[in-house]
């Protein structure tokens, strides 16, 4: 997992990643309790822990931006059919990507 602190490197990231804000009934996070990604809090989260308020953003086929309690944003790609593995792909502080986002 990559750890962003550029502001460059987080608009790069978020615009690479083709991230569609807010959920989208495309994309479910009911998956088993052992789908697991780990955050840049530090902790590993259960996919299907968070709410749905803490999906900031979708992206194809099966990715999520989540905002964990701790002020991180991580951005996890779920694979898998009939066994699912989370991956964190990038993670960063909140204040920096609201930062890196803003218009």
């Amino acid at each position: 997992m990559k750890v962003l602190t550029n502001h460059e490197n987080i608009k790069s990231a978020v615009v690479g990643a083709k991230i569609r804000s807010g959920h989208t009934k495309t994309h479910s996070t009911d998956y088993p309790d052992n789908v697991l990604f780990e955050c840049g809090c530090g902790r590993t989260h259960r996919v299907n822990e968070l709410r749905r308020e803490d999906i900031l953003g979708v992206a194809m086929p099966v990715k999520f931006l989540f905002m964990c309690p701790c002020d991180f944003i991580t951005f996890v790609q779920v694979k898998g059919l009939f066994k699912q593995k989370a991956t964190s792909v990038f993670t960063c502080k909140r204040q920096d990507f609201v930062d890196a986002t803003a218009p």
